[in-house]
């Protein structure tokens, strides 16, 4: 995925500080864990349909964990930085 992702959705539930980053429409086909923190939902083409954020507090290790999905640091930026001004 190497164009810039510019319309994606955050899902905030501030009770478990967990958030989920849509970042298509796409059904998800299997659920990848990346740590502790991070989940990576993917289509049937293992193409990234969404992120689990499990701790929304811990923005560094999203960061370093979804530029190994193929993600751009454009799209890792705006992405974590939705989420921070979320938060």
């Amino acid at each position: 995925m190497n164009k810039l992702i510019k319309d994606f959705e955050i899902k905030i539930d501030p009770k478990t500080s967990a958030a989920y980053v849509r970042l298509t429409n796409s059904k998800i086909s299997k659920t990848e864990n990346l740590g502790e923190l991070l989940n990576a939902d993917l289509d049937a083409a293992g193409q990234l349909v969404g992120l689990e954020v499990l701790d929304i507090e811990s923005l560094k290790e999203i960061g370093e964990s979804a530029g190994n999905l193929g993600l751009s640091k454009g799209d890792i930026q705006a992405i974590l930085s939705e989420l921070e001004a979320q938060i």
